[in-house]
């Protein structure tokens, strides 16, 4: 189809990493499975509904990119960017998150009214500033003093686990 290319994911070194096809633009509802994309570069790119099953993504950039319903279960995100994204409806549950950024990002309400999860993800380190943040679940999610949120952010309902926060000095 002419309206169909690849694109190359590639990580900070420039190695590619996975090549995925598009449609007009979009890649609808991509998965990625078992694969090490340690350091891909995913930015601007229009991934709804994708799906990162038992990947690497340490170090990661979603710099812009509209990540709408995207999965991240239990996956390393450790270092990730995802400044700028769209991430409503977005399951980070049980991912670990330590020093990820969110800056500018929106996790706002989907179109079925659902909210982004964080449900036990670890966000020790991570940088919330300038994020639009409504309603969504950080039921059991693990915070440190260096997580930051919003100005004026009040976690409505949300249950951080306090034996979890822990100071600076906690290994990474």
């Amino acid at each position: 189809m002419a309206d169909e290319q690849v694109i190359e994911i590639k990580n900070a070194a420039g190695v590619v990493v996975a090549s995925v096809r598009t449609r007009g633009g979009a890649l609808l509802a991509p998965q990625f499975s078992k694969m090490d994309l340690t350091g891909a570069i995913f930015d601007s790119l229009v991934m709804e509904g994708a799906s990162f099953e038992f990947c690497e993504l340490k170090g990661a950039s979603f710099r812009g990119s509209d990540l709408y319903w995207a999965f991240f279960c239990s996956e390393n995100l450790e270092d990730a960017v995802f400044d700028g994204a769209l991430l409503s409806g977005v399951n980070f549950a049980h991912a670990n998150l330590r020093r990820s950024s969110f800056r500018g990002a929106k996790l706002t309400r989907d179109n079925l009214g659902g909210f982004a999860t964080f449900e036990s993800a670890d966000l020790r380190g991570a940088d919330f500033r300038d994020t639009e943040l409504a309603g969504n679940i950080f039921a059991k999610a693990r915070i440190d003093d260096r997580t930051q949120f919003p100005r004026g952010f009040v976690a409505e309902g949300a249950w951080f686990m306090p034996e979890e926060i822990s100071d600076s000095s906690d290994a990474d």
